[in-house]
């Protein structure tokens, strides 16, 4: 596979004389579509409390989501701020004891390795220092096949006769009545010439009942579970169990559970680490999770529903 920074259809345009055509799921236009609206999904959980004036919040935000930290400085032309980092060293357990940092408009930080708890300050996402885009491009993925395979399904339900005709001026008016049906006409009329001596028609017709070869609504309610299974991943509230079947309090109250298990883990370890630049910097930023409120509620009508379905 090619290691230049281009897209599928000029992959295959290089490497098809060699190798037989691939699929690309990563690299193409509809998963990167899908890990963008999925990326604004997993940020809108978030919400940081208290933040300086020249600190730029989706700056914060991507960095903990694409990078999974970001480190917090003090510099002389732009005070305390935040910065992408890569982590250097280890300590007594294994954690990362310094950060680097690059950018040019700071030189003299540029390779300079910076002890963390002395001379910076570490924000994490999760307690491994892992991003959210190993999850991002699995479901990015996830949406694009299941996407393609719907715009395959609505075509092939255009599909469906195929006739066979004697002559030129049979399939010409054949052409003619197909025509006249799909503009919706309520009656079609053709030329009893058409017909045999006999008056049965004079064509053959082999016919494939498009919609039900198709799976158009089985694509819809995947695209529903990949997006409750998202959520459920990612801490936005939903129930994430089908409407079909009936269901309990404890169904939905153990779905929340699910939901709300990570998004709590990462609030409360970008909140311990916020503590810290707080007591360095003199700060008093927190973080709050935005669907709190929103998760509480459903819990409160689940246990407020009497006869124990929703």
């Amino acid at each position: 596979m090619s290691r230049v920074p281009i897209y599928y259809d000029y992959q295959n345009a290089i490497s098809s004389t060699v190798n037989p055509l691939a699929t690309y799921d990563l690299n193409n236009y509809t998963t990167q579509y899908f890990a963008r609206y999925l990326l604004q999904k997993f940020i809108s959980n978030f919400e940081f409390k208290n933040i300086p004036s020249n600190w730029n919040k989706p700056y914060i935000l991507y960095a903990l989501a694409c990078m999974g930290f970001f480190g917090v400085i003090k510099t002389v032309p732009y005070g305390v701020i935040p910065q992408i980092c890569t982590l250097t060293g280890y300590n007594i357990y294994y954690q990362p004891k310094s950060i680097l940092i690059a950018n040019h408009l700071l030189p003299d930080y540029s390779g300079r390795e910076l002890v963390i708890g002395e001379d910076c300050e570490l924000v994490k996402l999760m307690p491994d220092y892992g991003c959210i885009m190993d999850l991002i491009l699995k479901y990015a993925t996830e949406y694009a096949l299941t996407t393609q395979s719907f715009d395959v399904s609505v075509i092939n339900s255009k599909i469906g006769y195929v006739f066979s005709a004697s002559d030129n001026k049979t399939a010409e008016s054949l052409k003619k009545m197909v025509d006249q049906i799909n503009e919706g006409r309520p009656a079609v009329f053709i030329d009893k010439q058409l017909l045999n001596p006999d008056g049965v028609r004079s064509w053959e017709s082999i016919f494939s009942d498009g919609r039900g070869s198709t799976v158009i609504n089985e694509l819809l309610n995947a695209l529903e579970k990949l997006d409750a299974r998202f959520n459920t991943d990612v801490g936005i509230p939903n129930v994430n169990i089908s409407k079909a079947s009936g269901v309990s309090d404890a169904e939905v109250n153990a779905n929340n559970v699910d939901t709300t298990a990570k998004i709590n883990l990462w609030i409360e370890t970008i909140n311990e680490d916020l503590q810290k630049v707080n007591n360095m910097f003199g700060l008093h930023i927190y973080c709050k999770y935005r669907f709190e409120r929103e998760a509480n509620e459903d819990a409160d009508q689940i246990e407020a529903d009497g006869n124990g379905n929703v």
